[in-house]
This record gives C-alpha cells, sequence and structure tokens, in this order.
C-alpha cells in the first residue's frame, strides 16, 4: 500500500506569512500518524515547493501529444520529470494534498504539479471525442488552511482541485479545512471541529487502503 503526500507548504520564515504552511504541516503529520500502522504502508514524499516541477512550455504540450516512439531526445528529457510524478500517483492508492491558501490562490507549484500528471494515455484517455479518467481506484486528501479570508477563497480552491481530479477520475475528494485569524492570535493546534474531521477522513483513508489491499 502507498500513499503519496504531495506538499505545498513554504518553508518557515517569519511568522505570520507561513502560519497557514505550519497549520497544514501539523494536519498533515497528524494524518500520516494514523496511518502508519496500516500493513505494508509506505509513504511517498513530494514537496513542490523544495523541488518544484518545470512549468508547463510548449516542448512538453507537443510531446505528451505524440506517441512515445516519435519523441525526439529533447522530448523524452522533457517529460522525465513528469512520468516520474505521474508513476508516484499511478503507484499510489491515496494522495494527501498539503494545501495552504495564500493570497486567495492555491500556490502554483501545485497548480503547474496538478498540470503536469494530467497525461493521455497515463492517467486519462480520449474516445470517441470524449475524456475518460483513468485514477478511479484513487483516494484523494486535501487539506487546506486559510488565513483571515473566511473560508471563501479555500472554498474557491476546492472547487477547482474536486474539478480537475474529476477530470482525471478520481471520485473519492475529500477535504479538511481550518479557517484562521490573524486578529484572535491563531493557535496551530487544530480546532475541536477540524480535529474531528482529521480523524474521521484518517479513519476513510485507512478503509479505502484495506479495500484497495484486498481488492
Amino acid at each position: 500500500m502507498q500513499v503519496l503526500f504531495v506538499s505545498a507548504a513554504l518553508t518557515r520564515s517569519k511568522r505570520a506569512a507561513n502560519l497557514e504552511a505550519e497549520v497544514v504541516k501539523g494536519m498533515v503529520g497528524m494524518i500520516r500518524s494514523r496511518l502508519m500502522s496500516v500493513p505494508r504502508i509506505r509513504f511517498v514524499e513530494r514537496n513542490v515547493v523544495n523541488n518544484p516541477p518545470q512549468l508547463i512550455d510548449s516542448c512538453f504540450v507537443n510531446a505528451q501529444r505524440l506517441p512515445q516512439s516519435s519523441h525526439t531526445p529533447q522530448q523524452k528529457e522533457r517529460l522525465r520529470e513528469s512520468d516520474k510524478m505521474v508513476s508516484e500517483v499511478l503507484s499510489s492508492q491515496a494522495i494527501v494534498l498539503g494545501c495552504p491558501v495564500y493570497s486567495y490562490g492555491i500556490p502554483l507549484p501545485l497548480l503547474v504539479w496538478l498540470q503536469s500528471i494530467q497525461r493521455q494515455g497515463k492517467t486519462f484517455e480520449l474516445a470517441d471525442g470524449k475524456r475518460y479518467g483513468r485514477l478511479h481506484d484513487k483516494m484523494v486528501l486535501a487539506v487546506m488552511s486559510e488565513l483571515d479570508a473566511g473560508g471563501s477563497a479555500s472554498a474557491r480552491q476546492l472547487d477547482y482541485l474536486r474539478e480537475k481530479f474529476a477530470l482525471l477520475g478520481v471520485r473519492k475528494f475529500e477535504v479538511v479545512r481550518q479557517l484562521l485569524d490573524r486578529q484572535s492570535t491563531p493557535s496551530r493546534t487544530p480546532t475541536p471541529v477540524t480535529l474531528e474531521a482529521l480523524e474521521l477522513q484518517a479513519r476513510r483513508l485507512r478503509m479505502h487502503l484495506q479495500e484497495a489491499a484486498y481488492g
């Protein structure tokens, strides 16, 4: 069993600038600790902030539209990073996204990662003019935090993430959000409501992994 953790949380510097990141890291850590007892569990980490994926360019777009046998050496090299990320996704039964909301939006590296795993013939297929996602057996959990926006920004970003993963065939898309208020000196500790949500999603992840194991 494999769980892929994709983190878009900034590294620590100034307290206010990274409060969202610290909260997300804490919540993801709790989820991870609850999964440690799953038999034969394996965790794969991808930090898209410390190791940001390349921005989508014309070489990538053109290469992914061609059969592999037609790729030039340059195109093969350009797709190498995407191939690795896609392999991590395909070999995982669950994906946990650590996604703070900064300036009312999802961090760019996470958006680029999501674009990079959109690969025809790997994560989706085109047939009869329709698109069919191939990740229907995956569960995705988005762990989010938002500062001073009342939840409106993260709600919009969640809709975006849910739509993109639906295009990849994901049917189980879950979320845990912690809303923060700078004026009330927010705590890095999840609220009781958030803790309850974390425990619920951890149980759902465990059940999903068990179902995947016994097929």
